[in-house]
This record gives C-alpha cells, sequence and structure tokens, in this order.
C-alpha cells in the first residue's frame, strides 16, 4: 500500500494556529529550497483558504497558475526536503514525502470544493471595494 495524506490532513497546515500565528510549513516545493527566512529556507505562512479560487497565481513566487496545479502538485510532486514538513513525511520513511495520489476525478471534485470555498458576499461589499475607483 502506497502510504499518502489525505486532504482532511490540509486542515493541519491551512487551519492550524501555533499561539495565535499561522502555520509556517515546508510544503515540499523544492528539494534544495533556496528561498525563504534565513534558518526556515522553504517554509512560508500557509494561508487560509477562505476566497482561494480568486488569488491565482499560487504559492509564494506564483510557480502554479491554477488551483488544478497545486492540487497536482499534492498529488504527485511534492519534493522531499530536511524541512518538510511532518505531515507531509511517510511515517514508515521520513525521507520519503506522502502525496495525495488523486485520479482525474478527484482532482476535479477538489478543485470545485476549493473554488465553493468563494465568499460572494464578502467579495461583493463595496465596504471592501478598490477606495480609488469611482
Amino acid at each position: 500500500m502506497v502510504a499518502s495524506f489525505s486532504v482532511k490532513d490540509s486542515a493541519n497546515c491551512h487551519f492550524g494556529v501555533d499561539e495565535g500565528h499561522a502555520s509556517v510549513c515546508d510544503i515540499g516545493l523544492d528539494a534544495a529550497p533556496t528561498d525563504g527566512v534565513a534558518n526556515q529556507l522553504g517554509k512560508f505562512k500557509i494561508p487560509n483558504l477562505r476566497n482561494v479560487g480568486l488569488t491565482a497565481p499560487y504559492m509564494h513566487d506564483g510557480r502554479f497558475k491554477s488551483l488544478a496545479d497545486v492540487i497536482d502538485h499534492y498529488s504527485e510532486n511534492i519534493q522531499s526536503s530536511p524541512s518538510l514538513s511532518w505531515i507531509l513525511r511517510d511515517p514508515n520513511d521520513s525521507h520519503k514525502p506522502l502525496r495525495l495520489n488523486l485520479n482525474s476525478s478527484e482532482k476535479e471534485n477538489l478543485v470545485a470544493f476549493l473554488n465553493r470555498l468563494t465568499d460572494e458576499t464578502f467579495i461583493n461589499d463595496s465596504k471592501f471595494s478598490d477606495p480609488f475607483v469611482r
């Protein structure tokens, strides 16, 4: 059996709070991370998922143009690195990353779910509109 993490595990990072601060994790973007804060290469703040369908491009450097690209990363392309988050490590071999291993239908369903996290009331509220547009 291939070890994998589940979509439910995403809550550990996206909704996790440590002493009032958002999670900071290495999500396996690069096998040899070269960017990030000193002593935390490859680790970045993990945002919540509210309105995630509206925030492309994704990741700190915009490397993923769509939610489908992000899901492909978690499904097949997580890279092992020394700072890889524990939630993405194989419990039987900490040098191997876990992946979602989703089929195409599951990927489509996950994109649809993430798009449902769009708060239409919030994004259409004039209180939050561009103050420079008349």
